[in-house]
C-alpha cells in the first residue's frame, strides 16, 4: 500500500503540487521577484514530471537509476562555494571548500548503507572591513537509502562559525531525509548537511526534485532540484559527467545581500558486484 501511494504521488501532478505547497508557503514573505521565480520553477517541475511520465523508462542500471540497490561503491567528492548573508554587524562574505569520502554497500535488494567522512574549511569577513575569520570542521554520517525513502544522521566536530559573536558549538548534529524515488520525483530536507560546507553557508535546505532517467550515466540520472534554504530560494541540477561521476551546481538567492553559489564534483568507483 505504501509503495502504491508513492507511485500515485509521482504520477499525479495535482498531488505533486500539494507536496510543494508547504515549501512555497515558506517563501511567501520573500521579495516579489524571488516569489515569482519560485512559482515559475514549480510549474516547470510539474511540466517536466508530465514529460518524464510519458517517456518509457530505461532498464535498471547498477547505479540505481532503475530502482535497484547499488553494487559496492566508493565515492570521492570535493567542492567549493561562496556567498554572503546579512548579520547584525553587517554583510558577511564567505568562501569555503570541502572534501568527503563515501562508502556504499547493498544490504538488501533495494536498500543501501552509506558511511561517509570528510571535512571543510571556510574564511569569512564583514564586507568592506579588513580581516577574515577562518573556520572549519570534520564531519561524518551513516545513512540508509531505499528506493522510496532515505536518510542519514551524523555529527560535525570542530570550529564551525557563522558570525563573530557565535563561535560555534564543538559538536553539531546533521541529518538528511528523502521521500520518493530519486530516479523519479522526491522531496527532501538537509539539516547542517549542505555541500561543500554547512557553515557559514545555509543551515537548512528544503527541496523538491525531478529526475530524467533517459539522460544520465551508470551512477545517476540527470536531476533538477530546487527549494528554499537559509540563503533564499535555490536551484541545484545534478549533471552526469561521462561515465565517471556527477557534478552538482547550486545557486541560491534571497536578496541583494543574501546569496550563495557552489559546485561539487563526485567521482564514483565500483567495488565488489
Amino acid at each position: 500500500m505504501i509503495l502504491a501511494l508513492f507511485e500515485l504521488l509521482a504520477a499525479v501532478p495535482l498531488l505533486t503540487l500539494l507536496l510543494v505547497t508547504l515549501t512555497t508557503w515558506l517563501v511567501r514573505r520573500r521579495p516579489g521577484r524571488v516569489r515569482h521565480a519560485w512559482l515559475v520553477g514549480i510549474i516547470a517541475l510539474l511540466v517536466a514530471a508530465d514529460e518524464v511520465e510519458e517517456l518509457p523508462l530505461p532498464e535498471p542500471t547498477p547505479g540505481g537509476a532503475g530502482g535497484q540497490a547499488l553494487s559496492e561503491r566508493h565515492t570521492v567528492e570535493f567542492g567549493v562555494g561562496g556567498g554572503q548573508f546579512q548579520t547584525c554587524a553587517g554583510v558577511r562574505q564567505y568562501g569555503d571548500l570541502g572534501a568527503t569520502y563515501r562508502y556504499t554497500t547493498p544490504i538488501s535488494a533495494q536498500t543501501n548503507l552509506t558511511v561517509s567522512g570528510g571535512g571543510y574549511a571556510a574564511f569569512s569577513g564583514i564586507a568592506n572591513e579588513p580581516g577574515v575569520t577562518p573556520s572549519g570542521a570534520v564531519r561524518g554520517s551513516v545513512g540508509l537509502e531505499h528506493r522510496w525513502a532515505g536518510g542519514s544522521v551524523g555529527v560535525i566536530a570542530g570550529a564551525p562559525m557563522r558570525e563573530d559573536t557565535i563561535t560555534g558549538t564543538p559538536v553539531l548534529p546533521t541529518a538528511t531525509l528523502r521521500i520518493g524515488p530519486r530516479d523519479m520525483f522526491f522531496v527532501d530536507a538537509n539539516l547542517f548537511d549542505v555541500s561543500p560546507a554547512p557553515l557559514p553557508g545555509p543551515l537548512l535546505e528544503l527541496g523538491v526534485g525531478i529526475a530524467f532517467p533517459r539522460y544520465g550515466n551508470q551512477w545517476e540520472p540527470l536531476r533538477l532540484r530546487g527549494g528554499v534554504s537559509g540563503m533564499g530560494v535555490f536551484l541545484s541540477p545534478t549533471l552526469p559527467v561521462g561515465e565517471i561521476g556527477n557534478l552538482d551546481i547550486t545557486g541560491a538567492y534571497g536578496d541583494p545581500n543574501t546569496w550563495g553559489v557552489s559546485a561539487r564534483m563526485r567521482l564514483h568507483f565500483a567495488g565488489q558486484p
